[in-house]
């Protein structure tokens, strides 16, 4: 059966989701982007990473956790100079993911963990899960890039980094390989940041630049650079310590 070792809502017939339900202790859902990734990266690559992640998270976990189909759209105005970028505001992305949450909740489970793989949608989650959370809801994010935060500063080599850079390419060909053009591996063409302690890696001022603020092609880093054993090691430090979150959430 399609359901040994995995609860993936999309591949469930209603029957089966029935029989599982009784078991589930929360929802884990991905989300993520339709976004320029420059040359090296398929526009899906947030919302395929952020898949992959809880794929391996809801087989480890596996009957306690049920994995929702990701929501491919983020908030991503600040990628829009780039052609196919695709974005929600802000308040879309907040409303479409408390309706999924509310369905959820209609079928008796009020307990969600968010698996974030885009940056943009970060500061709507923060607002979403005080939301949730005054609503009843058992509910938290979690994002790989602040997760394995110390393991992708040790795979950078370049400042600004974490888009279609070293660091994300690695962790793209350790997760999901398809999403990389190895033919059109390149270094960002970086701009110069306008104002001093804006640099997104280790920003003391929040300025909302935009990617052509930044960068030429859209890229950051050199992802001529990235490796799949980087990856890996980035990858077992997410998912190491999501299991260790997710341990402890499931908990009675």
């Amino acid at each position: 059966m399609r359901i040994q070792g995995l609860l993936s809502l999309a591949d469930l017939t209603t029957e089966e989701a029935r029989g599982a339900w009784k078991g589930v202790r929360a929802a884990l859902l991905p989300v993520g982007s339709n976004e320029q990734h420059g040359p090296n990266l398929e526009m899906s690559t947030d919302s395929t990473i952020a898949a992959a992640i809880a794929e391996r998270l809801a087989r480890k976990f596996f009957p306690r956790v049920v994995l929702c189909p990701p929501l491919p759209y983020g908030v991503s105005p600040h990628h829009m100079a780039f052609t196919g970028t695709m974005t929600l505001r802000p308040e879309t992305f907040d409303a479409v993911v408390m309706d999924l949450a509310s369905s959820l909740a209609h079928h008796g489970l009020k307990s969600l963990v968010i698996v974030n793989g885009h940056g943009g949608n970060q500061a709507p989650l923060a607002v979403l899960n005080a939301k949730l959370r005054d609503q009843g809801f058992k509910v938290a994010s979690l994002a790989w890039f602040v997760l394995g935060a110390d393991e992708a500063k040790k795979t950078a080599r370049h400042s600004p980094y974490n888009h279609a850079c070293e660091v994300e390419t690695s962790l793209a060909l350790a997760l999901a390989p398809q999403l990389v053009r190895k033919e059109k591996l390149q270094p960002g063409k970086v701009r110069p940041l306008k104002y001093p302690h804006t640099d997104p890696d280790s920003a003391k001022v929040d300025v909302p630049y935009s990617f052509a603020d930044m960068t030429e092609n859209g890229a950051l880093g050199d992802a001529r650079l990235a490796t799949k054993e980087d990856g890996d090691r980035i990858a077992k430090a997410v998912l190491d310590r999501a299991a260790a979150f997710l341990e402890s959430f499931l908990a009675p």
